[in-house]
């Protein structure tokens, strides 16, 4: 069975967010449309399998998100039913467990 992918408004935000980090460092709109299809194809691959994804825990305790890495980058998600809802994308430099948890 195949998951549906659905990005939260956040998720959408950081996307944007990323592009224009991306396009700021090296002026170049090929590299961040290759770069946002690399992180969108990262995701869509756990379609299939969604619990494949790395639990995050915190504190032993496991937060309900999943997560996988693209580059520089980790996204975070949720499975719910038949869907899984993306939350976050953000880079792996960030303190992501307050941004998640708060």
């Amino acid at each position: 069975m195949r998951f549906n992918v659905l990005y939260s408004k956040s998720a959408i935000d950081d996307l944007k967010t990323i592009g224009t980090e991306i396009y700021n460092s090296c002026l170049d709109k090929n590299i961040v449309v290759k770069y946002l299809k690399g992180i969108k194809a990262k995701i869509k691959n756990k379609a299939l399998f969604p619990n494949s994804g790395t639990p995050l825990y915190f504190m032993g305790l496991f937060t309900g998100f999943r997560y996988t890495i693209y580059k520089s980058y980790i996204a975070f998600y949720k499975v719910a039913g038949s869907k899984i809802i993306v939350e976050r994308i953000l880079s792996a430099k960030s303190d992501y467990c307050s941004v998640l948890l708060d």
